[in-house]
């Protein structure tokens, strides 16, 4: 099966900003336990099962841990062909420099993309 990038034709990508150091809630808010996994998995679940061919993970604080974490659960997913990980380094500037970074990651004929934010775990497959 070939993909819209491979045809050059406009495809759609996620953007999962993991960014943040989650300092109000005590550091490591992203990977705080949450529902038999961690608070990210929600977030990659809802991007894996949108209609995006890439899913762009920023990361910051953390970012290692964050990186590892997520390319272990698409690998689960039997998708860690469509992950992409980029770093924000300016990430302390708050969520539009992970935003930035995010859409500077976007392939050239993309036609969009659907942002998802790593600690909102309430949005699932069925708001995609």
């Amino acid at each position: 099966m070939t993909t819209g990038a491979e045809n050059n034709q406009a495809v759609w990508s996620a953007i999962v900003l993991a960014a943040g150091a989650g300092r109000r809630f005590g550091g490591r808010k992203l990977l705080a336990r949450y529902e038999g996994g961690v608070l990210l998995d929600s977030a990659l679940t809802a991007a894996f099962a949108s209609p995006a061919e890439a899913i762009i993970l920023v990361t910051g604080s953390e970012a290692e841990e964050v990186a590892a974490m997520s390319r272990t659960f698409a690998k689960r997913q039997g998708a860690g062909d469509r992950l992409q990980v980029v770093h924000a380094a300016d990430h302390a500037e708050g969520m539009g420099a992970s935003l930035r970074a995010g859409a500077a990651a976007l392939p050239a004929n993309a036609a969009g993309a659907f942002v998802f934010l790593g600690d909102m775990p309430k949005i699932g497959r069925a708001h995609v």
